[in-house]
């Protein structure tokens, strides 16, 4: 269960996949040698390159991986000015080195994964050796190059990442399946029904969310009967992707999984929720902000501001004090998107009794703009 909750993780909070490829890269930490560096020469770096884009390139081979991987980052946020970096990034695309907290936020991540984020914001460019890196030895490699391709989506990745659909590994099957829901071509609706009878359980969850995505009905008979699948997370994904087809009754399983005794499911369930963003859902949504698992809190909260119902207003600034930050900010962008009508509950959460309320109230009230909240916003900053 584990395994599959990593994957789903993965698949919204990115907005692709990006959980399967640090679950691949979450060996134990791998000794700082030199084969977690770029195998091309550091004098190939071109001369004509900036004295910026020379250093993140020469930082790349450094024996730090909080260092490797902070080059990459970097060299992401250049764009299409590190075109000429992505040889090197290619590279460590195999680097899973773990850094629990790097320096520039975000969850815990490795070399190879911020390489292969560095290549998707580098853009279209980078697609060709992508390709090409599918067919590597080395798994965490075909993985990275397979969630890159999915962030780039660019469709002229739909067959090397179809043909990764039968990638020995069960973790590159899974991040291509969902690259694939990613890109949105209908020419990978009949691999992805292929792949819902995989042998491994999570690659068939994700190639059901991916044909959800997708939206094509010839799916609608294998997700059918993917709903009696032994994996109850394939159940969640085969139901999602019905809803997304226009078979609302299958909400109902999704509600009801809300209930389920494993966090995992529980999770998917809210996640589904948020993308199908039906009315009647909101009720057992507000319920679900008081479970005990973080992340079924933050999808729940999500969940309910893609519902934009007013019903979900005070729950979401109970949600403001959430222990976990993750989880407050969550609840604030939801309530930016529910707009006016928070606007008066969120003015008398300026009063309450609990700090994080009024901070947070303050800061969801200056991302709502209305000017019934300016007298109340001085009077909240000077609390």
């Amino acid at each position: 269960m584990k395994k599959i909750k990593v994957i789903l993780l993965f698949l919204v909070v990115i907005g692709i996949v990006i959980g399967v490829l640090i679950k691949i890269a979450h060996h134990p930490t791998l000794q700082n040698t030199p084969n977690n560096s770029p195998n091309i020469l550091e004098e190939d770096i071109p001369l004509n390159a900036s004295d910026e884009l020379k250093y993140q390139i020469k930082e790349l081979y450094s024996q730090d991986p909080t260092d490797r991987a902070g080059a990459a980052y970097h060299l992401g946020d250049m764009g299409t000015e590190a075109v000429s970096a992505i040889p090197f990034l290619i590279r460590i695309l195999g680097d899973s080195a773990y850094i629990k907290r790097p320096p520039w936020g975000g969850g815990g991540t490795t070399p190879g994964n911020e390489a292969a984020k560095a290549l998707s914001k580098i853009g279209t460019p980078a697609v060709k050796d992508l390709i090409i890196v599918l067919k590597e030895k080395d798994a965490k490699v075909r993985g990275s190059a397979a969630y890159a391709l999915g962030m780039l989506k660019d469709v002229r990745a739909v067959e090397p990442l179809v043909n990764s659909l039968k990638d020995e590994k069960s973790e590159v099957r899974a991040i291509a399946a969902g690259a694939l829901g990613e890109i949105k071509d209908i020419r990978a609706v009949e691999p992805l029904i292929v792949t819902l009878k995989d042998e491994d359980g999570y690659v068939r969850a994700i190639a059901a969310w991916s044909l959800g995505k997708i939206e094509d009905k010839k799916a609608i008979k294998a997700l059918s009967l993917g709903l009696k699948d032994e994996n109850k997370m394939v159940q969640i994904w085969c139901a999602y992707a019905l809803c997304k087809l226009g078979d609302n009754q299958k909400v109902d399983i999704l509600i009801a999984a809300l209930k389920d005794k494993s966090p995992d499911i529980r999770e998917a369930a809210a996640e589904s929720l948020e993308d199908i963003k039906k009315s009647y859902a909101v009720e057992p949504l507000i319920e679900a902000l008081k479970d005990k698992n973080w992340g079924v809190r933050w999808w729940a909260a999500k969940a309910l501001g893609e519902t934009r119902d007013p019903r979900a207003i005070k729950p979401l600034i109970a949600l403001l004090k959430d222990r976990k930050d993750g989880v407050q900010i969550c609840a604030e962008e939801s309530l930016v998107k529910i707009g006016k009508p928070a606007v008066e509950p969120l003015i008398i959460a300026l009063r309450n009794g609990n700090s994080k309320v009024r901070r947070n109230a303050v800061e969801t009230l200056g991302e709502i703009k209305d000017s019934r909240a300016v007298k109340s916003l001085k009077y909240g900053s000077q609390r």
